[in-house]
């Protein structure tokens, strides 16, 4: 049987989807103030989704918690059920922060990057050890004898199609950073941890041709390095 916190997945997920498809439509038929209205309501729509959706999951995790008590073989028979929710209820984050540009559902809808892309990105956000290493990483990119692929800081994935800023010089995926800048509109700041450019925009991009050069080197070369291994094994 499905669950209510599956069905209401599921039903948000349908709606986002829906949202998305609005978009694309607004995108491909709308031009000028008509695009700019259409848009700014669809953002207002979306923001609603997104507390929608905070206080949806606050909710769900004092019930699994208040679950969890009650599945201990030793709790007290005189616990409240009502009283218990509430108090898990509170512990929790009262009211949603407002920054609606880094929530999962925005950025389905704005960015095109699905639930899945969402977690592994918060995933590596958490994890303050690895992000050290990935900075690093980045900035020795250039400066190393063996050449390692650059990351990019929105998709966390190698970048097969590399775009540099001419103001600070970072390198970004082209989709990705096109989708960042369209989203954050005239707010848009380098995404890269520590970077000192506050104002990035799709005019000061251009190709890398030389860090794609490098790139497709390195996947030819890692291929043929994995074909190899394999032929070993046989």
């Amino acid at each position: 049987m499905t669950s209510q916190v599956e069905r209401q997945a599921n039903l948000l997920s349908d709606c986002v989807k829906s949202l998305r498809f609005w978009k694309e439509l607004i995108d491909t038929h709308l031009e000028g103030e008509e695009k700019t209205a259409e848009m700014n309501q669809l953002e207002e729509i979306v923001k609603d989704y997104c507390v929608i959706d905070f206080n949806a999951t606050r909710t769900s995790e004092a019930c699994e918690e208040v679950e969890d008590v009650f599945n201990n073989d030793s709790i007290d028979d005189a616990v409240d059920v009502d009283e218990l929710y509430k108090e898990k209820l509170a512990q929790k984050e009262s009211s949603f922060d407002g920054n609606y540009q880094q929530h999962k559902i925005w950025k389905e809808v704005f960015l095109g990057i699905t639930d899945h892309d969402v977690e592994e990105i918060e995933e590596t956000a958490t994890q303050n050890e690895e992000d050290m290493e990935y900075e690093e990483m980045q900035d020795s990119i250039f400066y190393s004898n063996v050449f390692t692929p650059p990351v990019d800081p929105i998709s966390k994935k190698i970048i097969k199609e590399p775009y540099k800023s001419r103001t600070c010089g970072h390198v970004y995926e082209y989709k990705f950073i096109l989708q960042y800048i369209k989203s954050m509109k005239n707010k848009a700041k380098c995404p890269y941890m520590g970077c000192n450019n506050r104002s990035i925009c799709v005019g000061e991009l251009m190709p890398d041709s030389e860090t794609k050069n490098k790139i497709a080197e390195y996947l030819v070369k890692n291929s043929q390095s994995s074909s190899g291994d394999e032929s070993d094994d046989n």
